[in-house]
């Protein structure tokens, strides 16, 4: 969406604004990653480096749901790709973006480096930095988790060996 309202904005400023505030929901769901909850805990699971649904129990306490899923790999897909020419001819939103570094820096180190320039002067938005990106794509491409000879897996093949083991019982 956020994509959408630059695009219409070169043409018309008046969706700069809208792309702002979905460049603010894009942080909110990285903070919200990171951050879940009153009981301010991650689905990010530092030992395992996988992502994992959890619930929040009503006493204030949260449990893991421990499946190699899909689910997991998804942050991978909120991903954007911005020229450094389109970010120029939008000035307000530059400015909200340099006001984020500068402002809520804690928010800025959730996600890419979207204030380095890449490859042809282009800018990443990413909801992952380097090394999670890298411990998902490990998982995704290995034939034993995720990579199928169709495309990627829903839930990881780890879980058939499991089956076939409760099967044979």
């Amino acid at each position: 969406m956020m994509r959408i309202a630059l695009e219409l904005a070169l043409y018309n400023t008046i969706y700069e604004e809208m792309a702002m505030k979905f460049f603010e929901h894009f942080l909110a769901i990285a903070k919200s990653l990171d951050n879940m909850g009153d009981e301010c805990f991650s689905l990010w699971d530092e030992q395992d480096e996988f992502f994992y649904d959890a619930l929040s129990l009503g006493d204030g306490n949260h449990m893991y749901l421990k499946m190699r899923t899909i689910v997991g790999l998804i942050p991978m897909f909120a991903v954007e790709v911005i020229d450094d020419e389109m970010i120029e001819r939008l000035p307000n939103f530059k400015k909200r973006m340099q006001w984020v570094l500068d402002n809520k820096p804690e928010l800025a180190a959730l996600v890419s480096h979207w204030e380095v320039k890449g490859e042809e002067s282009k800018h990443l938005l990413s909801l992952l930095r380097g090394h999670r990106l890298k411990r998902l794509l490990h998982r995704m491409l290995k034939p034993d988790e995720f990579l199928s000879e169709f495309g990627v897996r829903a839930l990881s093949k780890e879980y058939e060996k499991k089956s076939v083991q409760y099967q044979s019982e």
